[in-house]
């Protein structure tokens, strides 16, 4: 069984070349079906298989079966636990018999699906994530809480408690969560486990212990010829998930061919020479070489405040250019929303889409029928009456009742003001009442600068967690962090530089580098930046020297 690696930094196109050995391995007439394609999310995954259904269209798509996370794969092949999967019902009522103090927590505690159907943590009580990164990891609960100076307010002997309970609940309901598939896959006999000829992960530095046991069994007992990897370290940020980089890190001794992906078609020179600068201060990095893109616009600033970077946001919108706003914890960016409401500017974010779906719905319901000649349903325009005052708008018995139109019928606006007491026309914002001030100002600025209000938004604001793949034209990053991360760096710990280092990767021209409000919680992305430019000086002042001594010397 041949092993490639194929690793390498942002933009160098690691999937771009696991897709392109999928092609080159169909055309060598491997049949699909013998493939493996493992990504972290179904997302990629899918990406994967479209393009490879998209270049043989006279495969039939069911071959592409196993194009899919590992979850999916290993709950494929644990049937008898699919109809006893643990809902947000019985987590509830587990937790209904366990004694938390719920005042130890400012917004309570809730018990649910700890993770999604992909593993990934999505639960805010921090029991059942302890006990789910614990799982992954594959060390005991209470180790594991002893070893990791959790920073969560949980006390020991509900831990404990609650771990008891967890187990018992499953085991006595018969019930399993999301780990479970990847637990159960490990257990299966050796001639039950699936067979390829052949397997590709992408992105496994994002594997968990778990998740590369499954992995090893698979290479271990699926008849493979050929194994290809994919990734890069430096982009591991999601240890506190129980991501295992260590693992990943040893396949550059366990691979018999390492591919080494260097120059970005994404990262320009300034963000990228500072990039460098970050992942340096990861000591246990895989050292790579690594060459920024040569064309295109390279910035970087520093500003004291968001605020600061709205007339640039707003220049970058009125030219199609998309911004990623970013942070390592989600209280900077509530702020950054703010500004953005006020500014008028369509943006998505880890908590809303700036806009309420529903009132935007509504509002391009009302001018889609504003057009003369166009008609809706009963049961629309009576949806639609809801916004709009009684007495002023429609007159009163209209909006239900024998006098409102008829569900099944279809109307136009001029029939409506005739027969079913309409008693306004014109734009939204004239006639939609019951709409906040606030909302009314911010969709009408949207609108006002040219743009429609179910356009993509342009703008994403994230944590850097969750921008897992994404780029954007201009990045704007808070060096604010949280003080686990501080307490984090001070012990040594590589996540918190890899965390910035994705963060200032991600864009494709420009960097903006928002001050911290609080000197102790801030990654240092000020010096390493003021540092570039004493070196740059440097550098062009040893240039000019040069030159100037040549220009003096004496021909011989």
């Amino acid at each position: 069984m041949k092993k490639t690696f194929y690793i390498g930094p942002p933009g160098t196109g690691k999937t771009e070349s696991l897709i392109r050995k999928v092609e080159e391995l169909m055309k060598q007439g491997v049949d699909p079906k013998e493939i493996a394609y493992i990504s972290f999310t179904n997302i990629a995954a899918d990406e994967a298989k479209n393009r490879a259904i998209k270049t043989f269209p006279n495969v039939p798509e069911k071959k592409f079966e196993n194009f899919k996370t590992l979850h999916s794969l290993c709950y494929a092949h644990v049937p008898e636990l699919r109809d006893n999967l643990m809902t947000d019902a019985d987590y509830a009522s587990m937790g209904a018999v366990i004694p938390v103090n719920y005042h130890d927590f400012k917004k309570g505690i809730v018990w649910e699906t700890p993770t999604d159907k992909e593993g990934n943590l999505k639960t805010s009580n921090p029991y059942l994530r302890t006990i789910q990164v614990a799982t992954v990891k594959k060390i005991p609960v209470m180790e594991y809480f002893n070893n990791e100076q959790l920073d969560f307010k949980i006390k020991r002997s509900i831990l404990e408690k609650i771990n008891e309970e967890y187990a018992r609940y499953k085991k006595e309901n018969y019930l399993y969560d999301y780990n479970d598939f990847l637990i159960k896959f490990c257990e299966l006999p050796a001639g039950v486990t699936p067979q390829f000829k052949i397997l590709i992960v992408d992105e496994c530095q994002d594997l968990s212990a778990l998740q590369w046991d499954c992995i090893k069994k698979m290479m271990a007992e699926s008849g493979l010829e050929e194994v290809y990897f994919a990734g890069d370290d430096d982009q591991a940020i999601y240890e506190w998930a129980g991501a295992d980089v260590n693992q990943f890190r040893s396949l550059v001794h366990q691979c018999d061919e390492v591919i080494e992906l260097q120059s970005s078609h994404r990262v320009p020179k300034g963000p990228h020479a500072l990039a460098e600068k970050i992942i340096k201060k990861d000591k246990g990095r895989v050292k790579k070489m690594y060459l920024p893109k040569q064309e295109g616009e390279s910035t970087i600033d520093v500003k004291w405040t968001f605020d600061e970077c709205i007339p640039l946001i707003k220049e970058w919108s009125n030219k199609n250019e998309s911004v990623l706003v970013l942070c390592s914890f989600k209280k900077p960016l509530m702020s950054a929303e703010i500004s953005l409401r006020h500014a008028g500017l369509r943006f998505d974010s880890f908590k809303s889409s700036g806009l309420k779906e529903s009132l935007v719905e509504v509002i391009t319901t009302w001018e889609r029928w504003n057009k003369s000649g166009k008609t809706l349903s009963g049961a629309q325009i009576k949806e639609l009456y809801k916004y709009l005052e009684t007495g002023t708008a429609v007159k009163r018995g209209y909006k239900t009742g024998a006098k409102a139109p008829d569900d099944l019928e279809e109307y136009t606006i001029e029939q409506c003001m005739e027969n079913f007491g309409l008693l306004v026309r014109g734009p939204w914002y004239d006639c939609i009442a019951k709409i906040s001030d606030e909302d009314r100002q911010y969709m009408k600025q949207i609108e006002d600068s040219g743009r429609e209000l179910t356009d993509p938004a342009l703008i994403r604001i994230s944590t850097i967690s969750t921008i897992k793949g994404a780029e954007a034209d201009h990045v704007i990053l808070f060096s604010d962090i949280a003080y686990p991360e501080v307490l984090q760096m001070r012990r040594g710990g590589g996540e918190v530089h890899r965390k910035q280092y994705v963060a200032v990767t991600r864009t494709k021209e420009t960097l903006h580098i928002i001050l911290a409000k609080n000197f102790e919680n801030s990654y240092p992305l000020l010096s390493l930046w003021q540092d570039l430019e004493k070196e740059q000086i440097k550098m062009e002042e040893v240039m000019y020297e040069k030159t100037r001594s040549s220009e003096f010397s004496l021909p011989l």
